[in-house]
């Protein structure tokens, strides 16, 4: 006599800090970190074609389609709206070295270096992030 067991490979990952965020609404924390212009060779070229506009542009791992918009309500007012979009990736990004593996890595484009420094010495790094 067989048994025919089934497992759901989606209840493995709950719990798990590491996985890929995948619900469609459900906020979760991230290691919120910031980039300019110059930081790189890359300059403001990003991932899907022309350059990053701030308020807007954001770079997430591959677990965040491009064109995936995302709202942080901590930086609302203080970078646009709040909404930003995943238009670029990035190898600190994929590997999420800023937060040790635990965490996914949001990394937000600014523009100016006065905001740029500005935010990094009044904005936790750890922020609540919402997929629209």
């Amino acid at each position: 006599m067989r048994i025919l067991i089934t497992v759901s490979l989606a209840g493995l990952f709950i719990g798990c800090e590491t996985a890929p965020v995948t619900a469609a609404h459900k906020p979760f924390p991230a290691r919120v970190t910031y980039y300019k212009k110059g930081e790189d060779k890359y300059g403001s070229r990003i991932a899907i074609g022309g350059r990053a506009k701030e308020g807007v542009t954001c770079a997430a791992e591959r677990g965040f389609q491009f064109g995936r918009r995302l709202f942080i309500p901590a930086l609302r007012g203080i970078l646009g709206t709040g909404n930003f979009e995943v238009q670029d990736r990035g190898r600190a990004v994929q590997s999420r070295k800023a937060s040790r593996g635990k965490l996914p890595v949001i990394d937000i484009y600014v523009a100016s270096r006065q905001k740029y420094n500005w935010i990094i010495n009044h904005i936790k790094p750890i922020l609540e992030v919402n997929p629209l």
